[in-house]
């Protein structure tokens, strides 16, 4: 009798302790270092300049990029000790998923719009934008998502007010047209839907922090805003 009293025990024991161990993996592997901003957009929008510009000021000629760039940084002109962990994902279609693999380390979202062509672009911009903003780590982790109206100095450019309310616009009429597939997928794989329902969509209405800025890369206008990208950096590092 007492022998089997033991063996209970020692099993209990052994399923308690192994329970205990698969708390703490889990409580530990889910406070992975968030410490990346990634830099996304269509193509030809500015991203891989941003990136040049923070790592080190400066701007080139740049093409269609078929793979990331990636650097840990301070940002130039900034403080040296602070190191940014920042990836600028290319912007083609079949290449830009990839941003997901980082989304669990990601600590900010720079999304790169080109103003000068967005009236062409409007709905390939809104749907990687909404794609972006519906998934399940960046909705969970109300990260914090900057919005750069890039080319201001093109005299087609549009303000960052045109481009926030069409990109509103553009993203209510998307959300009608994603709610009616979403019965057909996997629960799993869905994303989350944006805003409120029965409701226009606003930027306001989800928990991420969304803010717009206008830039112009490839001048040397003091105001290009590159040091507000900066400040926002710095605010979310």
């Amino acid at each position: 009798m007492e022998n089997t009293n033991l063996i209970i025990i020692i099993i209990v024991s052994v399923i308690l302790l192994t329970a205990a161990i698969l708390v703490i993996l889990k409580l530990t592997g889910n406070k992975e270092k968030k410490d990346t901003f990634i830099i996304t957009g269509i193509c030809d929008s500015g991203k891989t300049s941003l990136f040049l510009k923070l790592r080190n000021d400066k701007t080139r000629e740049t093409h269609t990029s078929i793979a990331e760039n990636e650097g840990r940084f301070p940002l130039a002109g900034e403080d040296e000790e602070k190191i940014f962990h920042v990836i600028d994902f290319p912007g083609h279609y079949k290449l830009r998923y990839k941003y997901q693999d980082f989304t669990p380390i990601t600590k900010g979202v720079i999304f790169v719009v080109d103003s000068s062509t967005f009236t062409r672009n409007e709905r390939e911009v809104s749907e990687y934008l909404y794609e972006i903003l519906a998934n399940k780590h960046i909705q969970e982790n109300e990260i914090s998502v900057l919005i750069v109206c890039n080319k201001q100095d093109y005299l087609i450019a549009l303000p960052k007010e045109r481009i926030k309310t069409s990109l509103e616009n553009e993203i209510n009429n998307l959300r009608s047209t994603r709610a009616a597939g979403v019965e057909e997928q996997d629960e799993d794989n869905v994303d989350d839907f944006l805003g409120y329902e029965n409701e226009s969509f606003k930027f306001e209405h989800i928990p991420n922090p969304i803010t717009f800025v206008e830039c112009e890369l490839k001048t040397g206008n003091v105001n290009s805003g590159v040091n507000e990208i900066k400040d926002w950096m710095i605010e979310n590092y």
